[in-house]
């Protein structure tokens, strides 16, 4: 079931349709605004569209860095024959 949420990210109201719960939407927008602030504070000349692209490369970066942690695990416990 779609439900609509207003999303504030860095002063700019975006509203969403979405079929998430409104409580996961809410905590990627607390982490991306998170991200957007700090990039924001450390290079107050940026414009939006630069601080939401910047943002976007850490959060990938992240992501990224996780994903290489978990299938290394996954393949250690594979050769430890824990994982099937």
């Amino acid at each position: 079931m779609s439900v609509k949420v207003s999303v504030e990210l860095l002063s700019e109201t975006y509203n969403i349709k979405t079929e998430l719960a409104e409580s996961e939407l809410l905590a990627m927008r607390d982490l991306l605004n998170s991200k957007m602030a700090i990039i924001q504070e450390k290079q107050p000349g940026l414009n939006y569209k630069t601080i939401a692209v910047l943002s976007a490369l850490e959060i990938a970066n992240d992501y990224l860095a996780l994903k290489k942690e978990y299938d290394n695990l996954t393949q250690l416990l594979k050769e430890e024959k824990l994982l099937f």
